[in-house]
């Protein structure tokens, strides 16, 4: 796959060659293969992320997980992953795999040409995938529905890079006249550049699997579309709290690992501000704010408020003894800006509803304290 998905640039490199010399030379046999070779290319280079280190599908994180080796550190044990249920029935599966198979085999067995028994049968195979589809949306949750609206926007989205970087290739080909070339590569770039972003918002607009069963287990509902990125949400400790989870299979000798974010929508009158994260390895801290030194059990982490003060009333008590604050349990950093208090964290393993409740619990407790 990691070839595959280098594969991408060179094959259009070579398509835009195969052009100039099918131009010259009015080779049509020479322009379908290099049409063939940008295509290929195209696909390649804007799958290349999910080719060299794809996520796992929904439904994977119902299989069977080992448990994680104990960390005699963690306050926090872990166990195998959590279970994630389909409720879509499994014919809808059956009948949109039959009814796409059927479709290929009617079309390749049928004369050739474009007539109405190829068109029609070839249709079976998009309505095969419509049926699954349809059935996620009827069967499914609001959060999958939202899912699926954000996916096909992330698809549009990768059509309009392809759609841009095709359009690239046909300049450099001299598929165009020199007067067209300004405009269709601005066309190009604005392709690229709107399918980016559409692309990232629809990707980062996922809700995991994960996430939402394990906010089902907590009593939490699933978060909406006016959420952003985070999965499930409820009250704890007298707050709004939302948490997103992002769950990644092992992959080339890597471990599975996963990250937890967790907001929390706290008053804060006093307005304060400050974030906590681990110092790098140059010992150099960057920040708007000024840093606080020397804040008891906080060494090696870059502490930054606007008023030391209060950072030294809330921050000593959260480490003072074992708890979800500490690099066993995965803790990278916190923030505090306006009435949103985030906390960061991340693990090698599989992510589960104990670990999240025990974190919830006390970032949350924290959180309760600020103003």
């Amino acid at each position: 796959m990691k070839f595959l998905g280098k594969a991408g640039f060179p094959l259009l490199m070579a398509s835009v060659i195969g052009f100039k010399l099918a131009r010259n030379f009015q080779g049509d046999f020479l322009f379908y293969l290099s049409f063939a070779l940008m295509v290929l290319g195209g696909l390649l280079l804007v799958a290349s992320p999910f080719l060299d280190g794809k996520e796992a599908p929904e439904g994977s994180a119902a299989e069977p997980r080992p448990p994680a080796a104990a960390d005699p550190e963690d306050p926090i044990p872990e166990l195998a992953g959590v279970d994630v249920p389909d409720d879509t029935p499994a014919w809808v599966y059956v009948a949109g795999v039959l009814l796409a198979l059927g479709g290929v085999a009617a079309f390749f067995a049928g004369p050739n040409g474009v007539n109405t028994y190829s068109v029609s049968t070839f249709s079976l195979i998009p309505l095969g995938i419509a049926v699954v589809v349809s059935g996620k949306v009827f069967y499914g949750s609001p959060a999958v529905r939202s899912n699926i609206i954000y996916g096909a926007l992330a698809l549009a989205s990768f059509l309009m890079i392809i759609g841009g970087i095709f359009l690239g290739v046909f300049i450099a080909a001299g598929a165009f006249s020199p007067e067209k070339n300004r405009p269709y590569a601005l066309l190009g770039l604005l392709g690229v550049a709107v399918g980016m972003a559409g692309a990232y918002f629809g990707m980062s607009r996922q809700r995991s699997a994960e996430g939402r069963a394990i906010g089902a287990r907590l009593g939490f509902v699933d978060a909406g579309s006016g959420d952003g990125i985070f999965d499930s949400k409820g009250f704890m400790n007298g707050l709004e709290v939302l948490f997103d989870v992002d769950q990644r299979p092992p992959y080339k000798g890597a471990p599975a690992s996963f990250t937890l974010q967790v907001l929390c929508r706290c008053p804060n009158t006093p307005g304060l501000r400050f974030s906590v994260k681990p110092e790098n390895f140059l010992g150099v801290s960057f920040g708007s704010l000024s840093r606080v030194p020397d804040v008891p059990h906080w060494d090696f982490y870059d502490v930054r408020c606007d008023r030391p003060d209060e950072i030294l009333r809330l921050l000593p008590p959260a480490r003072r003894e074992p708890g979800v604050f500490s690099d066993a349990s995965g803790f990278t950093g916190m923030s505090l800006e306006g009435s949103e208090f985030r906390f960061f964290f991340g693990k090698t393993g599989y992510i589960t509803a104990e670990y999240v409740k025990k974190i919830i619990e006390q970032v949350s407790l924290l959180a309760s304290k600020v103003g």
